[in-house]
């Protein structure tokens, strides 16, 4: 008969999404979003990070590093900084995710358009957003 001491507990790579099998506290991080992407590209490389079915795209850890840095660079050129805050509605695609990590990257913060917003709300909310661009 097989105990519990018998059983095996899966490697961090092995385990199911944290979702299913994470921690019962949340456990804090110390690093930015800048530097949990790139452990992850150190320890997922190519395995996917975003997937999207519409898109037909799937990018792994390492190519959306590659691309949000690339990002990041052309929005530096283009004065945004750190304490900037940059507004995009873009929904539930790749370009999100990759615009999320230029901009955590530069220290800038992100503000979300919702594209349900009537006129007036988004004329409110981009009231408060500084044009960089």
């Amino acid at each position: 008969m097989a105990t519990a001491a018998d059983a095996t507990v899966p490697s961090q790579d092995e385990r199911p999404p944290s979702i299913v099998y994470g921690p019962t506290a949340p456990v804090t991080l110390t690093m930015t979003f800048s530097e949990l992407l790139d452990h992850h590209v150190e320890v997922r490389g190519d395995q996917p990070a975003v997937i999207s079915h519409p898109q037909g795209i799937t990018l792994s850890f390492r190519q959306l590093r590659d691309r949000s840095v690339q990002l990041a660079q052309a929005m530096a050129q283009d004065g945004v900084g750190k304490g900037d805050l940059v507004a995009i509605s873009l929904g539930s695609r790749v370009e999100y995710f990759e615009t999320f990590f230029a901009i955590a990257r530069l220290g800038a913060a992100l503000v979300l358009l919702n594209y349900a917003f009537t006129d007036s709300e988004m004329l409110a909310l981009l009231k408060t957003v500084r044009e960089s661009l």
